[in-house]
């Protein structure tokens, strides 16, 4: 029996284990950490079963960049159980530790339900884009940063 690619994905999903899909557009970390480098990586987690407020946020997102993300942004969504060392593996940056090494971010909006917390750390304008719901389990380590970088309330 063959699977198609999405019902590989659903059962990593599930499992909560590295999944890479060939286009090497998105993946989901041990952690269900969704990571996501294009439109079509980013059509595919719409359709995952996460909130339908952060689906609406993440899709304005990708239309105020053009409708394709690839080369603009990457959004990475913290799932409850990811912990702050796993956004910043998944950011390859540290945004907690280290002082002199820290990359604080550009801004961060609160939207009620969700943080968004942006950085641009090169002159081309590309952005990294970590989605923090505001659900039981979170880290709140990283909730905390967030909210007290908050700029906005969106």
């Amino acid at each position: 029996m063959r699977l198609n690619e999405r019902a590989i994905s659903a059962i990593l999903y599930e499992a909560r284990v590295s999944f890479l899909p060939t286009a090497g557009a998105s993946h989901i970390t041990e952690n269900k950490m969704l990571s996501l480098s294009s439109s079509a990586a980013l059509a595919r987690a719409l359709s995952l079963p996460i909130d339908d407020r952060l689906k609406e946020l993440l899709a304005l997102r990708s239309e105020q960049l053009g409708g394709e993300i690839a080369g603009l942004a990457r959004f990475v969504v913290v799932e409850p159980g990811d912990t702050l060392e796993a956004l910043e593996a998944e950011l390859g940056f540290s945004i907690l530790g280290d002082p002199e090494l820290v990359l604080g971010p550009e801004w961060v909006a609160d939207h009620g339900h969700v943080l968004e917390a942006v950085w641009l750390l090169t002159d081309d304008g590309f952005a990294h884009v970590a989605w923090l719901p505001r659900l039981e389990g979170m880290d709140p380590e990283l909730i905390e940063f967030c909210t007290t970088h908050a700029s906005e309330h969106a």
